[in-house]
C-alpha cells in the first residue's frame, strides 16, 4: 500500500530560454521548475506559479547571475527528476 508520500511530485519543467511563456497554461501548483543555461536570466514574475522553482549554480555562476530562486547543483537536479512523474524541456 503506497501513502501520499510515495507519491511522485508533479512535473519537472526544465526552462533553459530567457523568454518563452506558451507551456505557462500546463503548469500546475505541484510542478518544479529548474532554471539552467540562458532560461537563469528570468525575474520571477516571468514565470508561472508552481510548487518551488531552482536555478542551476554552474549556469547562474558562468552568467554572473545573482539568483531569486533556490539553487541547486547538478546531484540536487537529477534527484529531483526521479522525484518527478516526468521531466519536460523547455
Amino acid at each position: 500500500m503506497s501513502s501520499a508520500s510515495d507519491t511522485p511530485t508533479g512535473l519537472l519543467y526544465v526552462v533553459r530560454d530567457e523568454s518563452s511563456s506558451d507551456w505557462y497554461p500546463l503548469v500546475t501548483q505541484h510542478d518544479v521548475i529548474v532554471l539552467t543555461e540562458n532560461g537563469v536570466y528570468r525575474n520571477r514574475n516571468q514565470l508561472p506559479q508552481c510548487r518551488q522553482v531552482y536555478a542551476l549554480a554552474n549556469d547562474c555562476t558562468a552568467r554572473a547571475v545573482e539568483p531569486w530562486a533556490a539553487v541547486i547543483d547538478h546531484d540536487t537536479w537529477v534527484s529531483l527528476s526521479l522525484e518527478c512523474q516526468q521531466v519536460v524541456r523547455i
